[in-house]
């Protein structure tokens, strides 16, 4: 398991049309949250509570931008 690590963040800023967005307040604090529950999760890959909120948190900031 220590291979595996999961990057969303990177995967979100990729899908902006313009890379640009990606780094203004409002995306660079929804990005912010992803990338604090992505942490947490790669800190501890077999934790379900950890992986939840990660999931919740990445399909907010979905919606969000």
């Amino acid at each position: 398991m220590d291979k595996i690590k999961i990057n969303a963040v990177d995967a979100f800023k990729k899908g902006f049309a313009f890379p640009e967005v990606s780094k203004n307040e409002f995306s660079s604090e929804v990005l912010d949250e992803l990338e604090i529950a992505e942490k947490n999760l790669n800190s501890n890959l077999e934790n379900v509570d950890l992986f939840n909120n990660f999931v919740e948190t990445a399909e907010e900031c979905k919606k969000k931008l």
